[in-house]
């Protein structure tokens, strides 16, 4: 068992639609590359997704890693990352593979996922409330 002091939090930021499809339950998946920031997530860490005016709270339900060739993993750590999760989990609106691909490499840069590789978060909404970002920011002004 995970002791509650190893726990870590996060922050990210997601745009529309995302942003929505995360906290209403469509979309359960995020996938970023593996950097210095995503390498030490762990399951049962929080996560803080924010946008523009709100934010909410996920916790970490599971963790998967597509690793490239250069450390022992795939040749191609979105192909690989693309045949073994739900489409419908990790994208809004799209579900051919060709299309998810290309939304991978503009996003993340093809020579980036290479290099990198690719971590993929499913995420279960912790709490069921947005905090406004606008009330935390006109406190904070007003202290």
């Amino acid at each position: 068992m995970t002791d509650i002091k190893d726990k870590m939090s996060y922050e990210l930021y997601l745009a529309s639609p995302d942003f929505e499809l995360l906290y209403n339950g469509f979309k359960t998946l995020e996938c970023q590359l593996i950097t210095d920031s995503w390498e030490k997530i762990k399951l049962g860490d929080t996560i803080m997704i924010k946008n523009n005016l709100l934010a909410f709270k996920v916790a970490v339900a599971a963790v998967n890693y597509y690793f490239p060739s250069r450390i022992g993993g795939y040749s191609d750590p979105l192909a690989a990352m693309l045949s073994r999760v739900d489409n419908k989990k990790l994208t809004a609106g799209l579900r051919a593979t060709n299309e998810i691909t290309q939304h991978y490499q503009k996003l993340l840069g093809n020579e980036q996922i290479m290099e990198h590789g690719l971590i993929v978060l499913e995420l279960r909404v912790a709490a069921k409330h947005m905090i406004s970002l606008t009330a935390e920011l006109t406190q904070n002004c007003n202290r």
